[in-house]
């Protein structure tokens, strides 16, 4: 038990959090006594996604799920001194969530007015046309905004209701090629290697594609000019969908929030990161699918994101286009609103948007 204080941080957690060394529950700060949680308990058991990736993590932060009593509970595990810091999700957290949606409710119908009020006037305007497709830009960064938050009751929940079949490779191939032409327009280079043979499984895909995109989005806000962010796609028993990037990495003071940034104090930095609602997407997406994600940082690249997905299969569900059924941008550019803060203005020039 010569392990038990590795981690001084864990006593001045608010939150639930306990350490593990060697598989077994070595330490539980005051806030995670009422789980009834054990010194010396398995941690494999508890695990209800993320077994395989738990027992390959050796570095950097991890997103998993716990049945912990009645309970599953998210967790953000950190690598640190031989050891690992699990730190829980709160039901708390649920009520967070559903704040942000009925407060984006209230912004959508006058966000939708002033939409189709520009739509009208703006083609006539005498404007000089960069300024248009600024503030075009800027009506596709408040309608990103306003789609996370009004999503993030759904981001709670612990699966989704728009499972299809999917080809993965197809659907990615898609959306990257896509994707990759949008960004050289920013100067970023992306760059992405897919499996040759088909992959079907079962997915939401306007989820997954969501999630796809916030990973880009946020390799490419760190992502120095002709910078190379590099995707790829790989089966091994289940999928393993990494982005990474060759920016500056994630700060150590991050990291214990990385996965729920929405709830902590907003600081002055918070203008290049947003509210923090787009990794809260990308651990609900993976954890529907099965799956969890991963953060590290790899040799010669600043931060790598690893989500993975079971392969999943039902005979009661047909096989279906992977062409999206519900069009969660209102019928316009996914691309253009999910990379808004990353495409230069000209790219929202009336006649590029067309």
């Amino acid at each position: 038990m010569e392990k038990q204080n590795h981690i001084p941080m864990l006593e001045l957690l608010l939150r639930p959090a306990f350490c593990v060394s060697e598989g077994k529950i070595t330490k539980i700060n005051a806030a995670a006594a009422p789980f009834l949680l054990s010194q010396g308990q398995d941690i494999m058991p508890m695990l209800a996604t993320g077994k395989a990736e738990y027992e390959a993590f050796r570095d950097g932060c991890l997103y998993l799920t716990l049945n912990i009593g009645t309970q599953q509970l998210g967790a953000n595990v950190i690598a640190a001194d031989g050891a690992h810091l699990f730190i829980l999700e709160q039901p708390s957290e649920k009520r967070e969530l559903q704040s942000l949606s009925l407060a984006a409710k209230e912004l959508r119908e006058p966000l939708t007015g002033m939409i189709a009020a520009a739509e009208q006037v703006l083609p006539h305007a005498s404007a000089d046309p960069l300024q248009i497709a600024q503030f075009n830009r800027r009506i596709y960064q408040m309608l990103r905004i306003v789609s996370n938050m009004s999503d993030a009751v759904l981001y709670a929940q612990t699966g989704f209701s728009r499972m299809e079949y999917v080809e993965i490779c197809s659907f990615l191939e898609e959306l990257l090629e896509k994707t990759a032409a949008q960004l050289s327009e920013a100067q970023i280079h992306l760059r992405y290697e897919l499996p040759n043979l088909p992959i079907y499984t079962l997915a939401d895909p306007a989820k997954l594609e969501r999630a796809v995109y916030n990973l880009i989005s946020n390799a490419a806000k760190h992502s120095p000019v002709d910078g190379i962010i590099q995707v790829n796609l790989t089966c091994r028993g289940r999928l393993y969908l990494s982005v990474a990037d060759q920016g500056c990495g994630i700060t150590p003071g991050v990291k214990s929030s990385i996965f729920d940034r929405y709830l902590r104090t907003p600081s002055i930095t918070d203008g290049s990161d947003g509210i923090g609602l787009g990794m809260a997407l990308v651990r609900s997406v993976a954890t529907a699918h099965g799956g969890t994600v991963l953060i590290d940082h790899p040799q010669d690249w600043g931060t790598r994101v690893t989500m993975t997905m079971e392969l999943r299969k039902s005979s009661n569900i047909p096989l279906r286009s992977p062409v999206l059924q519900m069009d969660y941008a209102g019928e316009r550019d996914h691309g253009l609103q999910e990379l808004a803060d990353i495409l230069p203005a000209r790219m929202y020039l009336p006649e590029n948007m067309d």
